[in-house]
């Protein structure tokens, strides 16, 4: 889709919080993320194909030269969601995995968590999560373009918190022997078949989400176990 460069790059009216002196960078920065987690909705609910800017400005009740503004393309709204959701989890679970406690409790620790934040924030995640690799299997890019490159390395270290957890409770007996890198991978994948099944309901509120997170922790963790 050509974008007109003119339109892209004209800048935004000024708005209250510019007027109470609200920096620039700090309206852009939540502009940005307004237009990311409306992109996830419409993804999370259309997929990436049937999903057009079009659906994304009408979320927002906005114009396209909005989003343009932000973003050159879908492409780069997409890998944005992902992006976004990655740092999310990783930021909330990397400290958890490097707490020194016990690997079956920062195992259960980190699942319970991980599966807190794709509840709460659902459609981010499932866009992270699932349709970001249902896309790159479908497209069969021969070289990953930088962006995607990176995405990966972001996943890879994501899922490495969980190998490294695993090999330590192997030797210390918390769990059975097991090849660490597929016990991450069944562990994790399990955890984020969530954003398939999942669907907010009005009467769950934040304790019933938690009682839900800490069964599939048990169950996920207990999996492991000597």
């Amino acid at each position: 889709m050509a974008v007109d460069t003119a339109t892209r790059n004209e800048p935004e009216p000024e708005d209250d919080g510019a007027r109470r002196g609200v920096s620039n960078s700090v309206r852009r920065g939540q502009g940005r993320l307004e237009i990311i987690r409306a992109a996830a909705i419409e993804f999370a609910e259309k997929g990436y194909d049937a999903t057009t800017i079009d659906d994304v400005a009408d979320f927002l009740d906005a114009t396209k030269g909005r989003i343009y503004h932000y973003f050159r393309s879908k492409e780069q709204i997409f890998i944005e969601v992902r992006r976004v959701g990655i740092h999310i989890i990783l930021d909330s679970i990397e400290p958890i995995a490097s707490s020194g406690e016990a690997p079956a409790v920062r195992m259960f620790n980190m699942a319970q968590n991980h599966a807190m934040i794709l509840m709460t924030n659902l459609p981010l995640m499932h866009v992270a999560t699932v349709q970001g690799v249902q896309r790159r299997q479908t497209t069969r890019q021969v070289r990953l373009l930088p962006a995607e490159q990176e995405l990966m390395e972001l996943r890879d270290k994501y899922e490495g918190l969980f190998v490294q957890t695993i090999v330590e409770g192997i030797k210390s007996g918390d769990f059975r022997e097991c090849d660490p890198r597929l016990a991450a991978k069944a562990f994790l994948g399990s955890l984020n078949w969530i954003t398939m099944w999942y669907r907010p309901r009005p009467e769950y509120d934040e304790v019933q989400m938690a009682e839900i997170a800490t069964e599939l922790a048990q169950f996920t963790v207990n999996a492991l176990k000597a």
